[in-house]
């Protein structure tokens, strides 16, 4: 899957999960994912610790689910499952392991816990405007533009916001070859200071 966000007043991240869903074909639960995410501040929330959890407030999802969607989390316990990632191409000082923890309650998926330097990097409220953006395709939900100092100041990149360029791009390759790359290239576009335009992609990358 590909997406390219180049709106007006655009956007930040991609939520990593809810991109591999959409890779899959059961169409079923997606209209049911769709319907269920029409509001999606009234759908989602942000809780835990410094707010840390993603919550779906209606769980829908199961790991069957999750599989016919092609994603496979390894499963740690009835109420724990992770997806793990190695940065590609990391700049040197900065994490090259990354896992997105999955939460269930009574067999349903009720949350997502971010690696915190992506939570921070691109804002919470931007990771949740994206599911809205991509489950609902909702010009409302429109993502803020990103400021580089804030991807840096989440550990993301080394350098000051100042020393980015034009583009940076974060890849994400799984441990697990069943569940796809989470590819972000970002560009700076008329705002100095600012990624305003994201090219977000999940296509499995020789």
């Amino acid at each position: 899957m590909k997406i390219m966000t180049n709106f007006r007043a655009p956007c930040a991240l991609l939520v990593p999960l809810l991109m591999l869903v959409l890779g899959g074909c059961d169409y079923t639960q997606l209209i049911a994912l769709r319907s269920q995410m029409g509001d999606i501040y009234e759908s989602t929330a942000w809780e835990g610790k410094e707010n840390a959890v993603f919550v779906f407030k209606k769980p829908l999802l199961t790991i069957n689910d999750l599989n016919a969607f092609d994603v496979y989390p390894a499963i740690l316990d009835e109420q724990n499952a992770v997806l793990l990632y190695q940065r590609i191409g990391a700049p040197p000082n900065t994490p090259v392991e990354y896992e997105i923890r999955l939460r269930f309650i009574d067999g349903k998926l009720v949350g997502l816990v971010f690696p915190p330097s992506l939570r921070e990097g691109f804002g919470p409220d931007n990771i949740r405007r994206l599911f809205a953006l991509v489950v609902q395709n909702d010009a409302k939900n429109i993502l803020s533009p990103l400021p580089k100092s804030q991807l840096v100041s989440a550990g993301l990149f080394p350098e000051t916001g100042a020393a980015l360029g034009r583009e940076a791009v974060i890849y994400l390759k799984p441990h697990d070859p069943r569940n796809r790359p989470i590819y972000i290239k970002m560009t700076e576009v008329k705002r100095v200071g600012y990624y305003t335009e994201f090219l977000i992609s999940t296509k499995r990358r020789s």
